[in-house]
């Protein structure tokens, strides 16, 4: 997620839900927490060294397990204020993974 724009950017979420890991700038770390290695977005080498980072085994199961993880809190205090997020989130994830 090379992006600028945040913190409200869905696509990172998106990717917590099909246990896909998160690569974004580093202007994303309230959003995302620990789920994802940052990147400076003014920074092209430090892109690609994080790029290349996530091909670690290692690397992709824990940002996976913490992308899950961080989805979880962020459903638990969304439950209380927009339970039609987490059903969009549901049903993304099913059409998706068919």
């Amino acid at each position: 997620m090379a992006s600028y724009f945040g913190p409200t950017n869905i696509p990172p979420l998106e990717a917590f839900v099909l246990k896909t890991p998160v690569v974004a700038s580093n202007l994303h770390k309230e959003q995302l927490g620990n789920a994802a290695l940052y990147f400076d977005p003014d920074d092209a080498e430090d892109l690609a060294s994080k790029m290349l980072e996530i091909r670690q085994s290692k690397v992709r199961t824990d940002l996976t397990n913490n992308g899950i993880q961080r989805l979880q809190e962020i459903y638990s205090d969304a439950k209380t204020g927009n339970a039609e997020l987490i059903k969009k989130f549901q049903l993304l994830s099913r059409r998706i993974i068919r």
